[in-house]
């Protein structure tokens, strides 16, 4: 768990992917991510969601909490070189799904505290966002 000022980023988990699912389900907001035109299954999330979970890939996912409440999720991606090391970047990509809470802040800080996580704990030289 990690702490912000206004959020609390959490491993994301199997109990997480009913919520998900209908973030990436409501056009509102899929407007801003992957696009209205591209549903997902339940099934679909539990096997993207899944191998991050089991520690399978080089990319973690968050929930972002506020008040013990999840209102959308982070991606972490440690990026790594053909011979599996860690090449010192860090790929973070976000989404408020609860749309009551955007424009408050949360995503903002939700990001300063991956940001830190990434160049302190990871060890990034670099971290990016590619906004979409």
């Amino acid at each position: 768990m990690i702490k912000g000022g206004k959020t609390i980023l959490r491993p994301l988990n199997k109990k997480d992917f009913s919520i998900i699912h209908k973030w990436l389900n409501d056009a509102e907001v899929m407007v801003y991510w992957y696009g209205q035109d591209k549903p997902r299954s339940k099934d679909w999330v539990k096997n993207h969601f899944n191998p991050a979970i089991e520690g399978k890939v080089n990319y973690s996912y968050w929930t972002i909490e506020v008040g013990k409440r999840p209102i959308g999720y982070m991606a972490n991606t440690a990026e790594k070189g053909d011979d599996g090391l860690f090449m010192g970047r860090v790929e973070l990509d976000i989404l408020i799904g609860e749309k009551s809470m955007w424009e408050k802040g949360y995503g903002s800080d939700a990001l300063r505290v991956m940001i830190n996580y990434a160049f302190k704990k990871q060890g990034a030289q670099r971290v990016f966002l590619t906004p979409r």
